[in-house]
């Protein structure tokens, strides 16, 4: 498989492909370059979920890039969890890097809202391509967010 066919191959990624990498980095054949094995699924791990979040103009902007899906829902969550106390700022999710959102990632937008709602806070949302949005209809999250 050419590089190329192997970078379209992370649009569909999933947790089946991230294992057989690594399989494949352990056991390859001698005669191919296992740095290269090794690179791919580095970049693999990395393509998975980023989030970042920065206090910008006295509100807290959480950027997402990547795939919330179940699997990194874990680990987002983690990071997401001392927004939940944080008082006296509004909160902003940019979704402009965010290529898809599961159940496990909806639950974590509603945990924040239910958190920081009761405390005077807003929860408003940027960045969401048609997809998203689509999603976000179907689950009734449009009534319950602002999107700017």
């Amino acid at each position: 498989m050419e590089k190329l066919e192997i970078m379209i191959s992370l649009q569909s990624f999933s947790l089946f492909t991230f294992y057989f990498s690594l399989l494949f980095c352990i056991f390859a054949p001698k005669d191919f370059l296992k740095i290269d094995s090794i690179l791919f699924l580095i970049h693999i791990i990395n393509r998975i979920m980023n989030v970042t979040i920065k206090e910008e103009d006295n509100n807290y902007v959480v950027y997402f890039e990547g795939r919330l899906d179940t699997a990194a829902s874990a680990k987002v969550e983690s990071e997401m969890a001392p927004l939940h106390n944080v008082e006296g700022h509004d909160f902003i999710l940019d979704c402009t890097k965010l290529e898809y959102i599961s159940s496990s990632g909806l639950r974590l937008f509603l945990g924040l809202l239910k958190a920081v709602k009761p405390k005077g806070s807003h929860v408003y949302i940027t960045g969401m391509s048609d997809p998203l949005r689509q999603v976000f209809a179907m689950t009734g999250f449009t009534n319950l967010f602002e999107f700017i």
